[in-house]
Parts: structure tokens; C-alpha cells; sequence
């Protein structure tokens, strides 16, 4: 059971996030985002360690992105990474206590509407899946480098000839939504063999 977070006032919860290597440490880590006491424009990051069994502020009150995502934290490369839907990603480096911005991924020309399918590890790799446009066959695979300077388009995936060859088995209609477009449901799955 995790200690209360301490506080002046109401606090309100943005984001909790673990992080854990066990092949490291037996210790893991918490990051909290919350509100912060200085103004209702910043966040506070709170990291709690089961080493000394306490939570403490790490760096100073913050300011992101409105649309930042710190719900769905991601642990790779020794820190917490955050995606918004509009691209803009922050991460913050556990050891070294240091928020810093990830670049954003690479918008297809002529597609401003990007879709955030899938954020995460797989393969000891931090992969950024997003589709585009109004067809939702189509979407990129990107991998962000170790040291953080760009995103790698890994893969280019079109289902659109799967919904040909077979669209009662491999792809579900949508018609939830009335459009001149038909949309798809399909689940992308993060499957590393070696």
C-alpha cells in the first residue's frame, strides 16, 4: 500500500506510472504527475521509492502540453515516457531526475489527422504505432532511438488489400459512424520472438 501523497490542499491525480526492472534493482518506482500547489497552469512530479518507502517532489512545478497524456506512462530506457494525442512527448530519467522532451514523430505529407494506435515496449524498443488519414488500413510503425534524437519509420502497413481478399475474416466493419468511408476495427498486438 502506497503512502498518501502530501500536499497543502486538494490535489488532483493526472498519472501514476511504474517504473521496474527487475533484472536491475528488487526496487521499483512510482511516478505521480499531479496538480501542483503553485497554479492550476503546472503539474507536480512526485516519485515514490520502495527503497526508502516515501514519496518526494523530484523537480520543480512544470508546465506541458494541455492535450499530454501522463495516464499511460511508459517505463523504457530507465525513464517514464508520455505521448499527447497531437505528438508531443515528454519523458522523465528516474536516476538522473530529469524531465526533458521527446521529439515528435514524423507526420505523413498530407495527412495532419494523426490517430495514436499503440504506445509502448516491445523488443527492448519504444515503438509509436499511428494510423492516418480517413482509412484506418493504413498506418506507420515508428521506433524512437536510444538517445532520443528522432523517431524511425520501422514499418509502412496498408490492410487495404486484406479487407479485399477477405472482409468478413480478418478485419470487423464499423458502422457505428455514417460516412462515405468505411472504417475498420483491428487490434495491433506487440509479438517479439527473440
Amino acid at each position: 500500500m502506497l503512502p498518501r501523497l502530501s500536499s497543502e490542499g486538494p490535489i488532483t491525480i493526472f498519472g501514476l506510472s511504474l517504473a521496474f526492472e527487475p533484472t536491475e534493482s528488487p526496487y521499483y518506482h512510482v511516478v505521480c504527475v499531479r496538480s501542483s500547489d503553485v497554479s492550476d497552469y503546472f503539474y507536480q512530479l512526485e516519485v515514490y521509492s520502495s527503497e526508502t518507502r516515501a514519496w518526494r517532489p523530484r523537480i520543480s512545478p512544470f508546465v506541458a502540453q494541455s492535450d499530454m497524456v501522463f495516464d499511460n506512462g511508459v517505463f523504457w530506457n530507465g525513464g517514464i515516457h508520455w505521448l499527447s494525442p497531437s505528438g508531443a512527448g515528454l519523458c522523465f530519467d528516474i536516476e538522473e531526475e530529469i524531465l526533458g522532451v521527446m521529439p515528435s514523430a514524423p507526420v505523413s505529407e498530407g495527412c495532419a489527422d494523426r490517430r495514436p494506435g499503440y504506445f509502448g515496449t516491445s523488443g527492448g524498443h519504444l515503438h509509436l504505432v499511428e494510423a492516418y488519414g480517413s482509412w484506418t488500413t493504413r498506418f506507420k510503425i515508428f521506433e524512437m532511438e536510444r538517445d532520443y534524437t528522432r523517431w524511425l519509420v520501422k514499418y509502412e502497413v496498408d490492410l487495404g488489400q486484406l479487407v479485399v481478399d477477405f472482409p468478413e475474416t480478418v478485419l470487423i466493419r464499423d458502422f457505428i459512424i455514417k460516412s462515405e468511408y468505411t472504417n475498420y476495427a483491428y487490434m495491433v498486438s506487440t509479438a517479439y520472438n527473440g
